[in-house]
């Protein structure tokens, strides 16, 4: 079988290793077919909208699992999603969901921040859906 770790995914994408971790073998082949892999990855993503959802997706991208996402974590994550973030607009992020002295978010202030995203989201649906 081959595992994340083979693939080198563990050094080069943690995100995914992780993820690719916690998919389980539903069939008991010893393997993981396609269909077992969209189902438990669309449970690991979580539904954004859910508090449960959101607190799976700081899971998912808690690599370390220590309970925090610091500068290198957030570093890391923008290095493996391509997004490019610049140490200033890492300080941002940090500032915007846990407060201007933070170092790091809380899972609890993750969860708050994109609970407030999300509502906004969908605030902004029904009014687009009125006019």
């Amino acid at each position: 079988m081959i595992t994340a770790q083979h693939l080198g995914l563990v050094e080069k994408s943690p995100i995914v290793a992780n993820t690719l971790s916690q998919v389980s073998d539903q069939h008991g082949d010893g393997g993981v077919d396609f269909e077992e892999f969209v189902r438990e990855l669309t449970t690991k993503l979580g539904n954004t909208f859910e508090q449960k959802g959101r607190e799976q997706l700081f899971t998912l991208v808690d690599i370390d699992g220590k309970g925090t996402l610091d500068k290198d974590d957030l570093k890391k994550i923008s290095d493996e999603l391509h997004l490019n973030f610049s140490q200033k607009d890492i300080d941002e992020i940090i500032h915007n969901v846990a407060g201007y002295d933070a170092v790091d978010i809380t899972a609890e202030q993750f969860e708050k921040y994109l609970a407030k995203l999300t509502n906004r989201r969908k605030i902004e649906t029904e009014v687009l859906r009125t006019k």
